[in-house]
């Protein structure tokens, strides 16, 4: 079984697993079972060896297993897949795993040899930081052919999965997953001239060439599971890029036709993509995930994930698939587990120590559990009550009750967000975005929650008197030039500018650090001491939560943040810039770093919470040069 002797950690045995899982009695009746059990070692812990085993679609593309199509019905998953000509067709039942642990898949066949497989993953821990990983697979065939089929399927995947393991002990050393590894679909000869035009118009722009030639040479030689669909943030990372930068390069592609944009609706639960928009005025305003049971509201802050694709034109990807439900697909779900009604189960997670959402399948709310040092060391969790704050030991067991009279999935899940979706937010205050994709707006009837922004309105100071002063043609020219500038600045922040309001601009940016940043910049570029430009501006700012309307055909920005931060435009003269207690707090450092005096104000927007604290810095003797 390819275990070292050497350790002193008993191995596990076939009987010593089907005592702690049996083989269902009603389907003990429809035929002998044979189970197969494989056993290899791995030099590294268990959490760090688990996201090579969670995906199985790319484990199993390592042993060259035939790939699978998969449909869902109702909620249900069905496969089909073909072996030397014989077809294959099951339902495959919600999959079930402990992060760490290990994990279980069933399929229950109606076409083909086979009537009943099950397979289940466990991790065993070694000293040393050494893994041991059993894989054991439980199978019935349909009759004589059916015995046959699974004596041929044995052999055949004993040998496959000798040389897969091989293969993956490599990979963990080179710290590649499968996935980058397994499929890649050759370019056609009619996308290769395509690709290599949209490079050299790419390489004709300013953006950063390197990375150009890094995303092109990606797109032809990526495997088909990393590019299938691409993430961003994820890329960005993985390359040590900007994000910002590699967004730029991707929508330019996009523009030349080398990739597509797609609005992905995302459940809340499996974080699985639900529809695939390519426009954004298509959004719904509610969606539903079958497969979790719920229903949900698709216009909320993490609702939507922008994903790019390769254009079909250029590379048409291959989605090969093994298994379709595997834990790889939901990284932030820890557990997944079900309990039959009335029936009591004990799990030792291995769980991060901060607090985690514990939710059961079909029900939108969640508890919280804490996961610390100072934790029980059992805790019970019941499907009608829950923990109700109790702290788990990070090495405590976790029980879990089924009190009601249905069976119950419980799922535990990380209770973080998700830190790597590219969210619409992240188009709209990206100025390639804009001046590309202006043709990208939502419906008119339909607001999108964006969450937090930074709002910066910009103003000309004494504008009546300088265009009475300066006469027409002259002052268009100058309040043209003043935003040119206004938008290049903008953008060298990471910012967007949402509208132009006759001679006034609004701007949105993610953080409050960059809009303060801009805004002061802003100023300082039309200081007292400029000559070639008569304009003189202030500024406000207010950070806080934004929707995203559909107004004037564009995409604007609506609600109380952006509201304030136009008001306090009262405040402030030529010069000068104010901004919110939300912004100053969050960057205080950009004003401190430049040396800059600030005074306190208290404001009243008018609301019921009444006056409000703003701090106003003055620019009238100070230059960014």
């Amino acid at each position: 079984m390819n275990v070292s002797v050497s350790e002193n950690v008993p191995v596990w045995t076939v009987d010593d697993l089907l005592v702690k899982d049996p083989w269902p009695e009603a389907w003990r009746a429809q035929g002998k079972p044979v189970d197969q059990l494989y056993c290899y070692e791995f030099d590294c812990t268990p959490e760090e060896l688990w996201p090579y085993l969670a995906d199985t679609s790319a484990f199993s593309g390592l042993m060259r297993m035939p790939t699978m199509t998969f449909e869902e019905r109702d909620g249900r998953r069905f496969g089909k897949s073909s072996t030397a000509g014989v077809v294959n067709e099951w339902e495959e039942l919600p999959w079930e795993w402990e992060f760490g642990r290990g994990f279980r898949f069933v399929r229950v066949y109606s076409r083909g040899p086979m009537l009943y497989n099950r397979v289940r993953y466990l991790l065993q821990e070694l000293p040393a930081g050494r893994t041991r990983v059993y894989i054991h697979f439980g199978m019935i065939g349909r009759g004589a052919q059916g015995r046959v089929a699974v004596w041929l399927s044995e052999r055949m995947i004993s040998k496959r999965h000798a040389q897969a393991a091989e293969e993956l002990r490599r990979l963990v050393r080179e710290k590649r997953l499968p996935g980058e590894v397994v499929g890649l679909t050759e370019l056609s000869a009619e996308a290769k001239p395509r690709l290599a035009r949209a490079r050299a118009e790419l390489r004709q722009t300013d953006l950063d060439q390197e990375v150009v030639d890094r995303l092109f040479a990606w797109i032809r030689r990526g495997s088909d599971a990393e590019v299938e669909r691409i993430r961003v943030r994820v890329l960005a990372r993985k390359w040590d890029v900007e994000v910002g930068t590699l967004v730029d390069i991707c929508l330019a592609a996009t523009k030349a036709g080398v990739l597509r944009l797609s609005w992905d609706v995302i459940c809340p639960h499996c974080r699985g993509a639900r529809e695939a928009l390519a426009h954004l005025g298509d959004l719904p305003e509610r969606a539903s995930c079958d497969p979790c049971g719920i229903e949900f509201h698709a216009t909320g802050p993490d609702s939507i994930e922008v994903i790019f694709t390769i254009h079909e034109s250029i590379r048409v990807v291959d989605k090969r698939l093994y298994c379709s439900a595997e834990p790889a697909a939901k990284p932030h779900i820890l557990l997944q587990k079900q309990v039959d009604p009335g029936q009591r189960t004990t799990v030792m997670p291995a769980l991060p120590e901060a607090p985690v959402r514990l939710r059961l399948r079909g029900e939108m709310g969640y508890q919280l559990l804490t996961v610390g040092d100072d934790g029980l060391d059992h805790v019970v969790w019941t499907s009608s009550l829950g923990p109700d704050g109790e702290v788990l030991s990070a090495t405590g067991t976790l029980e879990l009750h089924n009190s009601g009279e249905s069976c119950e999935t419980f799922v535990i899940e990380q209770h973080s967000i998700d830190q790597d979706a590219l969210r619409p937010v992240d188009l709209f205050s990206n100025q390639s975005f804009r001046e590309l994709f202006s043709e990208q707006a939502l419906a008119i009837n339909m607001q999108l929650e964006i969450g937090m922004q930074t709002i910066v309105f910009t103003d000309i100071v004494g504008s009546t008197a300088f265009y009475e002063r300066a006469g027409d043609a002259d002052a268009f020219a100058a309040v043209r030039n003043h935003f040119v500038e206004i938008y290049a600045l903008v953008r060298a922040h990471g910012g967007a500018v949402v509208k132009t309001i006759g001679d006034a601009a609004m701007a949105a940016f993610g953080n409050p650090r960059d809009g303060l940043a801009c805004a002061l910049e802003l100023i300082a570029a039309f200081g007292p001491e400029r000559e070639d430009s008569p304009i003189r501006l202030r500024a406000s700012l207010h950070h806080g939560p934004c929707i995203a309307v559909n107004l004037n055909a564009g995409i604007d920005y609506f609600g109380r943040t952006v509201n304030l931060a136009a008001k306090l435009q009262s405040l402030v003269g030529a010069h000068q810039v104010v901004c919110t207690q939300a912004v100053f707090d969050a960057a205080f450092e950009v004003s401190e770093a430049r040396g800059l005096s600030v005074k306190n104000l208290m404001f009243e927007p008018g609301w019921k919470q009444g006056a409000i604290p703003v701090f106003r810095f003055d620019l009238s003797n100070h230059s960014f040069g």
